[in-house]
């Protein structure tokens, strides 16, 4: 936060987040390796070939976001103050540092 006189400040805003994939995440589960010898549902089913866990919900992906902006308040007295801003994000697969979606 930096004053700049008159009750105004101006506060510049970074923020980095980054995380990496579940380990049970998979973006797809290749059917044809998966359905080979057991019968489930009228389908073959090796159950060897599947994973004990899985998810392809992208929530659970490797990403990371950048988001950066500035905010501009006023005090005009005592618990009495307004805001306003702006804030830039971006949020992609690249911007995880293991490089892994």
């Amino acid at each position: 936060m930096q004053p700049v006189g008159s009750g105004w400040t101006v506060t510049p805003r970074v923020r980095y987040y980054s995380q990496d994939a579940a380990d049970f995440y998979h973006p797809f589960l290749l059917v044809k390796e998966a359905y080979q010898t057991t019968e489930v549902n009228g389908k073959t089913v090796n159950s060897n070939n599947l994973p004990a866990n899985f998810s392809s919900d992208q929530r659970l992906s490797g990403f990371g976001t950048l988001s950066g902006g500035v905010a501009v308040t006023k005090q005009f007295a005592k618990g009495i103050s307004l805001e306003t801003g702006f804030e830039y994000y971006t949020h992609q697969g690249k911007l995880n540092p293991s490089g892994q979606a």
